[in-house]
């Protein structure tokens, strides 16, 4: 089974020229996962179905 990958861009909620993460995977969840050290406090995540996510 393929899986389609998407291009996800997250921003911070106060500038969104501030672009934090960035880059192409297969759901929220995985984009979250690969990318731990992050520093999200700026982000909005309401709606992100993150179930499951070892955060």
């Amino acid at each position: 089974m393929k899986v389609e990958l998407k291009k996800i861009k997250i921003v911070s909620r106060r500038d969104s020229s501030w672009v934090i993460l960035h880059g192409t995977y297969e759901n929220i969840k995985d984009c979250l996962e690969k990318n731990r050290g992050t520093d999200l406090r700026c982000t909005d995540l309401r709606g992100a179905n993150l179930r499951g996510a070892d955060l």
